[in-house]
Parts: structure tokens; sequence; C-alpha cells
């Protein structure tokens, strides 16, 4: 019996002296602490941010619909059929179906909306500008959106009952809210800034805002262009001129002073091409160009898009790296007869006088359009 009790109090002696050996000091476990907290350190903010943008995300698609579910209601009792003379009455309108905490006038905004907020312009996941807004300065829709520019309509405030916030314009007796384009979009005549969380950070489209407005200029250019895309001469159509018969230019001119603007000058083409093709080609560069970049460029997709893009390779002349081989009319005549136009084919691009008879009378299919204001 006493040899047991020696073996067993042998093995508590082993067993407690491992025990020992294998329990880490108290330097091992402040290194442990340190890399713990380093590794926390690291992922905690990555972690944080994609919570707080999926929140966002979520929080503007909810305004969204809800915004939404609420035109269609007033499209539903007939309200978006009527013509509004003023955005305040459009709003008066609104209480029947959303529920407003407060309005707003043109000249109390920020007590309705953020004091300040930034638009970004976002094309193929690159950022081409970005512009910040004083809530305060607001003074109509011209100073608020490119989209609404010609308007110049009042901008109302309206805070609804579950904190988020927005600022809408329409555009004055305007024909359409209620006749839908071929999209079924309600907002043709109504634009809007909604904050779907409140006043809270970060106030930035993309982020906390929504939009259905040109807020920023996509390229910090000093002019606007129309409608976002190019028009093809069946589009535009010709004009009877004193000279010609058909006169494509002149077709082209009359064209873009119907939608509001006129025919880009020379100096506006030229900051296209430069945003076309970027550093790779530049003016009269001839054949060192490198056209295969251009299709990345935001300026190309901006006016051609994937489909538009591909319409063109297929159906219309191209250089020899596949880019459409393009020509687009500026505002500016020569000798009377002649238009001046920009030429972007065969690894450069330039301005080209027409040659009478075939530029603003023949139908060349890669003569195009472009209109700004």
């Amino acid at each position: 019996m006493g040899n047991a009790y020696a073996i067993i109090a042998s093995k508590g002696y082993l067993v407690e002296r491992y025990m020992k050996n294998k329990a880490f000091s108290l330097s091992e476990m402040v290194a442990i602490i340190v890399v713990l907290g380093v590794i926390f350190a690291l992922i905690f903010p990555t972690t944080m941010s994609s919570f707080e943008q999926r929140t966002l995300n979520i929080q503007r698609k909810t305004f969204d619909e809800k915004f939404t579910r609420g035109m269609q209601e007033m499209r539903m009792g007939g309200k978006l059929a009527l013509l509004y003379p003023s955005t305040d009455d459009f709003v008066r309108a609104m209480r029947d179906y959303f529920q407003i905490a407060k309005v707003c006038s043109n000249n109390n905004l920020s007590e309705c909306f953020p004091s300040g907020f930034t638009a970004k312009a976002i094309y193929n996941d690159m950022e081409t500008a970005r512009k910040n807004f004083d809530t305060s300065a607001i003074t109509d829709s011209k100073s608020l959106s490119n989209s609404f520019s010609e308007v110049g309509s009042k901008v109302v405030g309206v805070k609804f009952s579950d904190g988020t916030s927005t600022l809408i314009t329409i555009k004055p007796n305007c024909t359409g809210p209620d006749r839908t384009d071929v999209n079924g979009n309600i907002f043709q005549c109504i634009g809007y800034v909604a904050d779907a969380n409140g006043n809270k950070a970060p106030n930035t489209t993309g982020d906390d805002l929504l939009t259905n407005m040109a807020l920023v200029n996509p390229f910090n250019l000093d002019f606007i262009i129309i409608g976002d895309k190019y028009w093809n001469r069946d589009e535009v159509g010709t004009a009877k001129g004193p000279y010609y018969e058909n006169d494509y230019w002149l077709g082209a001119k009359l064209f873009c002073e119907k939608k509001g603007g006129s025919l880009p000058t020379t100096s506006q083409l030229e900051k296209i091409a430069n945003l076309m093709y970027g550093e790779n080609c530049k003016k009269d560069s001839g054949r060192e160009c490198d056209f295969s970049k251009t299709k990345s460029t935001p300026m190309y997709r901006y006016l051609l898009g994937e489909t538009n893009s591909t319409a063109s390779v297929n159906n219309n002349a191209t250089n020899l790296d596949g880019i459409p081989v393009m020509h687009l009319w500026s505002n500016e005549e020569y000798s009377d007869q002649l238009a001046v136009f920009l030429a972007m084919y065969q690894g450069h691009w330039t301005f080209y006088r027409t040659v009478a008879e075939q530029g603003r009378s023949a139908h060349l299919s890669h003569y195009k359009t472009i209109c700004v204001k």
C-alpha cells in the first residue's frame, strides 16, 4: 500500500511539474496580447467600414422604395397628372401621401437638410469629379443640378417623420410626371436629393445620399454635354440651307438648338478629345497614338457606352485599333460653304474643314453630333 501511495504522489508531482512547464510566462502573455491588439487594430476599421457601407446601402434602398411607392400612390390618385406651377404647390400635394414632419422654404433649406454635402461622378468604378455644396447657397434648381439648369425653379426642403430628408424641385407646369417614359420613370419632371440617414455623415452621393439629378459635371468641364452621348446623322437629319438642299451641318446646328444648346466650339471639342484619348494621344501626334487604350477612358464610355461602341465598330468604319472613325461637328463654318469638324481616325485626331459635297451634303455615317450648353 505504501508503494501505491508513493507511486500516486510521484505521478501527481510529475503532472504538476508538466503543467507548470506548459504555462505561459507573464512576458509571453503580454506579447500575445500585443499581437492580438495589432491584428484587431488592422481588421476592425475595415470590418466597421464594410458594415457601415452595408448599412448605408440598406438605408438608401429603403428610402428609395418608400419614396417611389409614395410617388406611385400620388400617380394612382391622379395627383401626378396635374400641372404644378411651383415646387411649393407640388410639396403641398405630397402631404396626402407622405408622412412629412417639416417643410423648409428656399431660404432656410439647412433646417431640413445637411448644411453641406458632396456629389461625386462615378463612371466604370472611377471617380471622375466631385463637387461640394453649401446648402444655404442653393437658391434654385440652377444652383443645384445640371439636368435642371434650364428651369430655375425653387428648391424646397422636406423632412420626413422617419428622420430622412430631401431637397425637391420640379419643372413648373411639366406635362410629364404621369406620362411616363419608356422605362416607366415617374421622375421626368421631379428632381430630388435625399439623405437616407438624416443629418449624419458622410453626406455624400453613393454613400448616404441618393439623387435622380446630375449634381456634378462628370469631367469638370466648363460646359455640359446634353444627353450624355453623340447622335448619328440619321437621328439628327438635315436642313435646307443657302448652299445645300440637304445640309447635315446645318441640320446638326438646328438639332442642338432644339435641345436647348449648341454645337461645341473647337476649344470644347479639343477638351473632349483630350479626355477621350488621354495622355497617350495628343493633337496631331500621328501614329504614335495608342488608341487601344481609348476604350478604357471614362469619356469614351460616357459618350459611346458598351452597346453604342460595339454598334459603331460593327456598322461604321474603324481605324487600325478598332476605334470608330468619328467626325464631330463644331459650330464653326469656314468660307461660308464649309464647316470645321474634329476628326478622330487612323492614329490621330485633329481639326479639318469639310470638302464641299462630301461633308455637309453627303450622308457619311461617321459624322456625329454632340450638343453642349
